[in-house]
C-alpha cells in the first residue's frame, strides 16, 4: 500500500540519520501533547484571555472529535498492519491505542491554529505557527507511528474545531444567558459521547503471543478523560466569565509570577489519574483528572491570582495600568 511504502521510505531516512534527528522530531511531536498546556496557559493567563479561551475551546472540541473517530474506525497502528515498520522506542511511549486519526496532529492543529487565527495579522507569528503544525504532522509519519491519512484527518479535525469554537463563542454573546444553554448542550454531547464509547462493540484481535493488540477498555478510559477536559473547559469558561472576570497582568513581573506559580500547581493535577482512580472507578478517575486540570486552568487558578492581586493593589495604591505582556 502507498501509505506503508511512504513510511518505509521515511524509515530508511530515519535509520540513516543520527539520533539527534529522531530526538528533534520527537521534541516537535510534543507540541501536540505535553507542550499544549504550557502554551495555552501563557496565552490565557498572561497575554489575551479571549485568544486563550478560543484555543481552549478548540482543543476541547478537537479531542472529542478525535476520540470519537478513533473509536468508530478502530484502525490499528502501522507496525501492526506491517511488521516492517519499526518506530523508535522514544516514539512508542506516546503511540498507544488506535491509529486513526492522529491525536498529536489534531491537538496541534486545534490550539496552535486557534492562536494563529487570532494573530493572523502578524505574519511572522501566523506562518511560524502554521509551519509548526505541519512539522508536528510530518513528525508522526517520520517516527513511523501514523500513516499519512492519520495525520491528514487529524489535521482536518483540529482545523475544523477552530471555526466551530468561534461560532459557539460568538453566538453566546448575542443574547443573555446563552452560556447556560451552551453548558447544557455540552453536558448532553459528552453524555452521549461517553455512552457510545462504553457500549460500542470493539474488535478483539490478538498477536501471535496471545496479547491483545489494542485494549478497548484503555481506549474508553482515554475518552473519559477527553470528556472531563471538555467539561472542565466549558464550565470553567462560564464561571470565569460570570464571576471571576480576570484581567491581563498589570506588569511583566506579575505575568511571570502568574505563569510560573500556575504551571507548578497544575503539574500534580495533570498526572493525578492514578490517585483519582483509587477514589472512584477508573472511568470516573480519568474524567475527574481531566476535568480538574482544565477547570483549574480556565477558572480556579484565575480566581486565585485575581484575589491575590486585588489584595496587593489595596495594600499598594500606586499601581500601573493593566497591560498585556
Amino acid at each position: 500500500m502507498i501509505d506503508i511504502e511512504y513510511l518505509l521510505f521515511l524509515q530508511k531516512i530515519r535509520l540513516a540519520s543520527p539520533d539527534v534527528v529522531v530526538q528533534l522530531f520527537e521534541f516537535i511531536s510534543n507540541f501536540g501533547t505535553v507542550f499544549s498546556i504550557p502554551i495555552l496557559c501563557l496565552i490565557y493567563w498572561c497575554c489575551k484571555k479571549e485568544d486563550g479561551i478560543l484555543a481552549l475551546w478548540s482543543l476541547g472540541f478537537a479531542m472529542l472529535a478525535n476520540g470519537l473517530l478513533k473509536q468508530i474506525m478502530c484502525i490499528y497502528r502501522p507496525w501492526i498492519r506491517d511488521p516492517r515498520i519499526v518506530p523508535p522506542d522514544i516514539a512508542l511511549a506516546g503511540a498507544t491505542g488506535y491509529s486513526f486519526p492522529s491525536g498529536h496532529s489534531t491537538k496541534a492543529a486545534s490550539y496552535l491554529g486557534a492562536i494563529g487565527r487570532q494573530y493572523r495579522k502578524k505574519a511572522v507569528i501566523f506562518y511560524s505557527l502554521f509551519a509548526l503544525i505541519i512539522l508536528v504532522c510530518f513528525s508522526r509519519n517520520f517516527l513511523g507511528v501514523h500513516t499519512p491519512q492519520d495525520v491528514i484527518v487529524g489535521f482536518t479535525c483540529g482545523i475544523l474545531s477552530i471555526p466551530t469554537s468561534w461560532f459557539v463563542l460568538k453566538w453566546e454573546q448575542k443574547e443573555k444567558n446563552r452560556d447556560f444553554v451552551i453548558l447544557g448542550v455540552c453536558f448532553l454531547i459528552v453524555a452521549v459521547y461517553l455512552a457510545y464509547i462504553n457500549f460500542k462493540n470493539y474488535p478483539l484481535d490478538y498477536d501471535s503471543n496471545g496479547k491483545l493488540l489494542v485494549d478497548p477498555k484503555k481506549m474508553a478510559l482515554d475518552s473519559w478523560g477527553h470528556g472531563g477536559i471538555f467539561i472542565g473547559v466549558v464550565l470553567g469558561w462560564l464561571i470565569e466569565k460570570r464571576f471571576v472576570k480576570f484581567q491581563a497582568p498589570s506588569s511583566f513581573l506579575t505575568g511571570i509570577c502568574r505563569y510560573v506559580i500556575g504551571i507548578g500547581a497544575i503539574l500534580p493535577l495533570k498526572y493525578s489519574k492514578e490517585f483519582f482512580c483509587t477514589l472512584f472507578t477508573d472511568a470516573w478517575g480519568y474524567f475527574t483528572a481531566g476535568f480538574l486540570s482544565f477547570f483549574f486552568v480556565t477558572c480556579l487558578y484565575p480566581a486565585i491570582f485575581t484575589a491575590v492581586e486585588n489584595c496587593m493593589v489595596k495594600n499598594n495604591p500606586i499601581n500601573e495600568q493593566p497591560r498585556n505582556v
